[in-house]
């Protein structure tokens, strides 16, 4: 849905205002789609398992407020950009994060599928491989789409160019935030959402700051220094502590 409103952006079909209305849509029906899968699956053994549900129930809470803590870091960069830099600005740094949202989708549906393997065998072998593998494949795509970033974006409208110097630091993103995914996972499966949720707290934190401090300046290019600087922290912060579960 998104991908679909950023080409009609493209050819003139739809207005930016219009756009940023499509992005949440398109997020609360992706959190219908889950939730109704999940509620399917999940429902019979809640049912059968009610001594069980006040502990269910917590669990939700806190990966709840995990979800919302990363909605607020994943967009308050698009509303500082706007606010500081103009639309202008703001529509073409949300064309470079709609290519960095195709690439993050690339690995999303992996780690689902695989988390109930992660669930199931902790070891510190199977983990370094999907670490490992994913990372290498991830470079791949990143990789080239810095490589042809003028040419993508120049195809789309020659003003996106602007947008240039943002999208590398875009895609240096792709393979952090794939370990930072990884990781959190494995944090889900060992039961430690609360450290997910101080972690996601200091990573929404620093990245306000951070967008602060820097879109004044760099306008759309701090705004996504600001991404990669976050997820590199979150990397060398949370990685070291939540791999020694699977220890």
């Amino acid at each position: 849905m998104v991908f679909g409103a950023v080409v009609a952006l493209a050819l003139g079909d739809l207005s930016f205002n219009e756009l940023l209305c499509v992005v949440p849509l398109a997020s609360f029906a992706r959190l219908l789609v889950v939730a109704r899968s999940t509620f399917r699956l999940w429902a019979p053994k809640v049912i059968s398992a009610l001594p069980q549900r006040k502990k269910l129930l917590g669990q939700a809470l806190e990966l709840f407020s995990v979800e919302i803590l990363s909605l607020v870091y994943g967009r308050s960069d698009m509303f500082l950009v706007a606010k500081m830099s103009g639309l202008g600005a703001a529509g073409v740094y949300q064309v470079c994060y709609k290519v960095f949202d195709v690439c993050v989708s690339l690995f999303g549906g992996f780690l689902q599928a695989v988390f109930p393997r992660m669930v199931r065998d902790r070891s510190r072998k199977s983990l370094s491989r999907i670490l490992g593998g994913g990372t290498a494949l991830l470079v791949i795509p990143a990789g080239t789409i810095i490589l042809a970033r003028h040419q993508l974006l120049g195809a789309l409208k020659p003003e996106y160019l602007r947008g240039s110097s943002a999208l590398i630091w875009l895609m240096l993103t792709i393979p952090l935030m794939y370990i930072t995914s990884t990781v959190a996972n494995v944090a889900i499966a060992a039961g430690r959402t609360r450290l997910l949720i101080g972690a996601a707290t200091l990573l929404m934190s620093t990245n306000v700051v951070l967008n602060l401090l820097l879109i004044p300046r760099y306008a759309i290019n701090g705004a996504a220094f600001s991404t990669f600087a976050c997820e590199l922290m979150s990397t060398v912060v949370l990685a070291p502590v939540v791999l020694k579960l699977s220890a």
